[in-house]
């Protein structure tokens, strides 16, 4: 699914297979998606929570409702856009840098998470 002109999805779950059908979108397209429901069952609304974080608005909210969540998704899902592309350039940089680096996770024993091929090439150990 490869349509630039779709910003952002609303689900009805109650249409028969909306969930399952929010996990093959998410599957193929990273985009916001905002369950919209009748149902306000606690255990509905929490397996909707596994599939996506960007909202869940009753139907009969209202339009001021609808229009806050639609904006509070974008928002969100344009923050994780930055977050993820400054992951990636970290990383590239990490990477590629001369300069020997490591991540070291000192709260769980003194593992190395990762490290570059600069610090692969001193120590004579690889990341395997």
């Amino acid at each position: 699914m490869k349509d630039p002109a779709i910003g952002i999805i609303l689900m009805d779950i109650n249409s028969g297979h909306g969930m399952e059908a929010a996990k093959i979108i998410l599957k193929q397209k990273d985009i916001p998606l905002i369950f919209v429901s009748s149902n306000t069952n606690k255990e509905i609304v929490t397996k909707t929570e596994g599939i996506t974080s960007y909202g869940y608005v009753v139907k009969s909210s209202t339009i001021t409702v609808l229009d806050a969540s639609i904006k509070m998704a974008l928002k969100l899902f344009y923050a994780n856009q930055k977050l993820k592309e400054s992951e990636e350039n970290f990383m590239k940089a990490f990477q590629f840098s001369p300069t020997p680096m490591a991540i070291h996770d000192f709260s769980n024993r003194n593992v190395f998470m990762d490290c570059n091929n600069a610090f692969e090439s001193i120590v004579g150990y690889t990341k395997a």
